[in-house]
């Protein structure tokens, strides 16, 4: 398969510094080379300056960076698919609205960024890439990690997280992704069938990585292993998909709340109530998978 981006860069080393894991194979030597046909606005660009202007002198933790960052982005306005705005995969940095994923993305890579002393755009830019896909390289719609249990996968392989649930999860994940592939007319990228057949190789693929969960009732009972900043994803009971929301830990008066984009609040915001009950009665929502990034 031609790969149209080839992202070669040191700067992927340096600000996942301690990691001990150099997925890909990437070394310093290599050479950076600058992303193209970046899909963002002049409000973007002001807004990462901003955000450097704010936290470059701040000498914060990774974790305090990550939880910093995403108070910054409160009332920031939910917008479903951003990333899709082309028919041309191409790297998308949209500070001005988001949705519960490049949240995450947005947030962590800054936050790496700024523990890591690298305050250019194209710092984070790579940071992105690297996070948002599949080996860190652009080379089409389904090269994205679509899934976000993939999206945990791909980059704990890249030295880029940790999944803590794996470790402190009580009960085993059965993975049976099929949601995109069967409901391909949802998706305007999917209007080709050997994509579909393509996109049904990764479904089964990511399906047989063993992973753990944490029950919903087991919750309480690990609050106090999950750090703030720490990556929660909600599992869901929906046929063929894994996760149905992502946001960020955080707590507050002891209890574990989510930092998240809301669909249903329209905005970025922390939940009024702790996690547990947030999502008590959602028939939908069987537990969590925690992510933790190095």
């Amino acid at each position: 398969m031609k790969r149209k981006y080839f992202l070669l860069f040191s700067i992927f080393l340096i600000c996942l510094c301690k990691s001990g894991n150099s997925g890909n194979n990437i070394t310093s030597e290599q050479e950076r080379k600058p992303i193209l046909n970046i899909n963002m606005t002049d409000k973007d660009s002001l807004i990462f300056n901003e955000l450097v202007n704010i936290f470059k002198n701040r000498n914060l933790s990774l974790n305090e960076n990550i939880i910093e960052i995403g108070k910054f982005f409160i009332e920031t306005p939910y917008i479903a698919s951003t990333l899709d705005t082309d028919d041309k995969e191409l790297l998308t940095v949209n500070l001005r609205q988001m949705d519960c994923v490049t949240f995450v993305e947005y947030v962590t890579s800054l936050a790496l960024c700024f523990t890591n002393k690298k305050y250019t755009f194209d710092d984070f830019v790579e940071i992105l890439t690297v996070m948002r896909y599949q080996s860190g390289i652009i080379d089409g719609y389904l090269s994205r990690l679509h899934y976000f249990s993939h999206w945990l996968q791909d980059n704990k392989d890249k030295g880029i997280l940790d999944i803590i649930s794996d470790s402190i999860g009580n009960a085993e994940f059965n993975n049976n992704l099929s949601f995109m592939s069967s409901n391909s007319h949802l998706y305007k990228q999917l209007n080709d069938t050997s994509l579909i057949k393509k996109l049904k190789t990764i479904e089964e693929t990511v399906s047989t990585r063993q992973m753990k969960f944490i029950s919903k009732s087991h919750i309480k009972n690990i609050e106090n292993e999950i750090n703030n900043g720490d990556i929660i994803a909600l599992v869901t009971s929906i046929n063929g998909l894994d996760v149905s929301h992502t946001g960020l830990a955080i707590k507050q008066k002891g209890q574990l709340h989510l930092l998240h984009a809301s669909l249903t609040g329209k905005k970025v915001e922390i939940t009024a109530v702790p996690l547990y009950d947030y999502i008590l009665n959602r028939s939908n929502i069987t537990g969590i998978l925690v992510g933790r990034i190095k």
